[in-house]
């Protein structure tokens, strides 16, 4: 049972080394002034890409996207529910 429990944890590691050191390097460099190196910090990167003309039409994208995706999910359910509870189909 400690071998399991050992390989367990040994993997665990691994995976959240190799899932949160990337995460932490981008959030570092979003914040630094270059794109190589880390120089000091500024907050000009997402000054820029706050203020891009483009970004309301992301935003607008993003957001009827989103919203047409949930009610689509949400209609689906509602049908696949009502088939399951109300219906004697197989499956």
């Amino acid at each position: 049972m400690q071998k399991k429990s050992l390989l367990t944890t040994s993997v665990l590691i691994i995976v959240g080394f190799l899932t949160v050191c990337p995460v932490v390097m981008l959030a570092i460099g979003s914040f630094s002034s270059g794109f190589g190196t880390f120089g000091h910090f500024t907050l000009a990167k997402y000054i820029e890409a706050y203020t891009d003309p483009g970004f309301l039409d992301v935003l607008w994208n993003t957001l009827i996207f989103t919203t047409e995706s949930a009610v689509l999910a949400t209609a689906l359910a509602l049908f696949l529910a009502y088939m399951n509870t109300r219906t004697n189909i197989p499956f």
